[in-house]
């Protein structure tokens, strides 16, 4: 939806510019600031963000998600401790090293890959 100012600024440049749509759509691009996003590629090395996405090697991946085991791990190991559950905080140790261990797979296989 678009906000009042931009569509105030749309119809001024109508009036400034009758019957030429094209002209208005780049003025009001120019004015504030924003470019029309392309979601392809054109050759200029602009990608959109899925397919940036499946750019990622197996292994960054195992690194990345090992990582944010290992921080949900080392969360619930303090809320356990926080709230005195030794059932959570043995969780969060199982997770954190679970984490770990995905993580330095990544780093294995990463090794491997060169």
């Amino acid at each position: 939806m678009a906000s009042p100012r931009s569509d105030m600024m749309t119809s001024q440049l109508a009036l400034m510019n009758p019957g030429k749509p094209e002209a208005i759509q780049a003025d009001h691009h120019k004015k504030i600031g924003s470019m029309p996003q392309k979601n392809c590629d054109n050759g200029l090395g602009t990608f959109s963000k899925e397919e940036r996405r499946k750019q990622m090697k197996p292994s960054t991946k195992d690194q990345v998600k090992g990582k944010l085991h290992e921080m949900k791990g080392e969360v619930k190991e303090k809320v356990g401790q926080f709230t005195n559950d030794p059932n959570l905080e043995a969780e969060g140790q199982g997770e954190k090293l679970a984490g770990k261990v995905q993580k330095k797979v990544g780093q294995i296989v990463n090794v491997f890959e060169k």
